[in-house]
């Protein structure tokens, strides 16, 4: 009788011991205000130029500077911080297609943003392969800020006076990208079509930089 006892009051410091790591297993989701997760740095980049002056918005980067982006394992961390998220932005096609398995294994409601989408892509000739490195190109970062403002915008958790800082941030960075793209055609326009030359010691991946200037120039 005493080991039957024995063994109902271990049970009983076991289901306590249980109940008091529920609460760290639940979701934390909008308890720090807007979380937003992104990739790679290009995504981080854009994402935290336009929420810079929002206090209630908080934006991770996943990849530490010098990872990988095309072999990078998730860890169980990154996989939670993804579920938990307000937005999920990634830059998609084979730069980030492990991005695709977080989201599989997110809550069906996470919101995601992918830089790539809705931008005419280029071929990379050399391995039959789409070119994601849309970044590059001034131009395209204005398409991409132009659509993922009003995405940030309309946040569920978003106050509207950080909503009306972001839309600022927009404006002004748009119209320094806007500068910017014209200062590379004018410089370029002031070089002989065949003398223009980049050299690049790995894949290259300014195609969409080298291709707006030829295009326009």
């Amino acid at each position: 009788m005493r080991g039957f006892r024995g063994k109902i009051l271990c049970m009983l410091i076991l289901l306590v011991a249980i109940s008091s790591l529920l609460p760290a297993c639940t979701s934390n989701k909008h308890n720090k205000g807007v979380q937003i997760i992104t990739t790679a740095f290009p995504a981080y980049d854009i994402v935290r130029t336009l929420t810079k002056d929002c206090e209630d918005v908080n934006v991770r980067l996943l990849l530490s500077p010098g990872t990988e982006s095309h072999s990078y394992d998730p860890s169980a961390a990154d996989m939670m911080s993804v579920h938990d998220a307000d937005l999920f932005v990634y830059i998609g096609q084979a730069a980030d297609v492990w991005a695709e398995r977080m989201i599989r294994a997110a809550d069906e409601s996470l919101q995601t943003f992918v830089l790539t989408d809705k931008m005419e892509l280029l071929k990379d000739a050399d391995h039959n392969e789409v070119d994601p490195h849309v970044w590059t190109s001034p131009a395209n970062v204005i398409t991409i800020v132009n659509r993922l403002t009003p995405v940030l915008c309309a946040l569920p958790d978003l106050s509207s006076e950080d909503s009306a800082k972001i839309e600022t941030a927009a404006t002004t960075y748009v119209q320094d990208l806007q500068n910017l793209d014209q200062a590379f055609r004018d410089f370029f326009q002031g070089i002989p079509e065949d003398e223009r030359l980049l050299v690049f010691g790995d894949r290259f991946p300014f195609r969409y930089f080298a291709e707006k200037d030829k295009a326009d120039a």
